[in-house]
């Protein structure tokens, strides 16, 4: 697909089950407009999501919880994306405030990724 006004990346459909691996952007940045323009932590994001009622990703960097220690608030949005990679891990995203691309990977079941709820 195409991403903002720039050049295109071509889909690679090892993105859809690899992981450990990084979707590069693609003009403006998948990572970017998935990004909510809204500072967390007095942090800018440098996204520019619309927003969610105007059917916007407007993901917000909250980062994680892993072991009762928070970690990338203002810089992450780690969500899962319901895949489970083995018995102790789920594949996950990060979007990061400094990148356009999107990490594809996977973290540890027992952490607090956020989760990304679609209307019925």
């Amino acid at each position: 697909g195409t991403y903002g006004s720039g050049p295109t990346t071509p889909w690679e459909t090892t993105w859809e089950t690899a992981h450990g691996t990084y979707r590069p952007s693609s003009g403006d940045g998948h990572g970017t407009i998935m990004k909510s323009t809204v500072a967390v932590s007095s942090r800018t994001t440098n996204g520019t999501s619309k927003p969610r009622d105007a059917g916007g990703f407007d993901a917000l960097l909250t980062g994680k919880v892993m072991d009762g220690v928070h970690s990338g608030y203002g810089t992450d949005f780690i969500p899962w994306v319901g895949s489970s990679i083995n018995l102790g891990n789920a594949a996950c995203r990060t979007i990061n405030y400094a990148l356009t691309g999107v990490w594809h990977g996977g973290y540890y079941k027992s952490a607090m990724l956020s989760v990304r709820c679609k209307k019925d």
